[in-house]
């Protein structure tokens, strides 16, 4: 008797990894902007590296600070990235007593502001094979489910851009992944295997495997915010070197539940 299958696949981290080179281009625009600007800044390299690692700690940070405008913790809000960015100048300069005008830090934000720019999201796209790798178990699962997390603005612009819609059954924005989530989902979709595929221990990997699915497929990427998988003798926790891993290990999953 064939086996029905829901799959779920995060969008950032999973099916693109290309978010670095987004975060990288808008780095590089930062820092030759300040060094125009600001010649009394050193060269570049002697204080870029200072600069960035102070940024990623304000960033990761801030993940969970409350957004005075909304109330809530920043998380995956579109501010927190270009809030971090500005917030991380003004320390540098405050260290080197450089005043800041009202005008540069507009043009800062404006320049953070480039990371969700859908030029960066057509320019870099999705990782490479992925899309003929979708294609595959398209033909494997009956229900398709992308299943993203963060600012509904930007990840459906992203889901515009890429035209994930017409090769996924159905395209889920999220503020959080919860076990509630999956556990919804379940309901939603009768079947006999249900799996996620995804780069976050805590909202791809557990949460999942919480909410009733049957299998967590792992991506690692460099994760700033969380810790890794602690439990890998867990059967149902397949780690993979790539997504385009995926079918010919689902398949032999198929393949032992005959």
């Amino acid at each position: 008797m064939t086996k029905k299958i829901v799959g779920c696949f995060d969008l950032d981290g999973t099916l693109r990894s290309a978010s670095h080179y987004d975060y990288d281009y808008v780095l590089l625009q930062l820092g030759l902007f300040l060094c125009e600007k600001y010649p009394q800044l050193p060269y570049l390299p002697l204080w870029f590296p200072d600069f960035l690692k102070n940024l990623n700690e304000r960033d990761k940070k801030k993940f969970n600070e409350i957004n005075h405008l909304t109330q809530k913790p920043y998380q995956s809000d579109k501010s927190r990235f270009p809030t971090s960015i500005l917030e991380t100048v003004k320390f540098l300069f405050k260290e080197r007593n450089i005043d800041l005008s009202i005008e540069d830090e507009n043009e800062i934000i404006k320049i953070a502001n480039l990371y969700w720019d859908d030029r960066l999201y057509k320019k870099f796209g999705l990782d490479e094979g992925v899309w003929e790798t979708i294609e595959k178990l398209k033909k494997m699962i009956d229900y398709l489910i992308l299943l993203t997390k963060g600012d509904f603005e930007v990840q459906n612009k992203k889901i515009k851009t890429w035209d994930l819609e017409s090769i996924f059954d159905k395209c889920l924005i999220v503020e959080e992944k919860t076990p509630t989530i999956y556990h919804s989902l379940r309901q939603q979709y009768e079947a006999d295997i249900y799996f996620m595929a995804g780069d976050s221990p805590k909202e791809d990997i557990y949460a999942a495997l919480e909410g009733g699915f049957n299998y967590a497929f792992y991506l690692p990427k460099e994760l700033w915010n969380e810790s890794s998988i602690k439990n890998l003798n867990d059967s149902r926790i397949i780690p993979l070197k790539s997504l385009n891993d995926l079918p010919d290990v689902l398949e032999k999953i198929i393949t032992e539940k005959k």
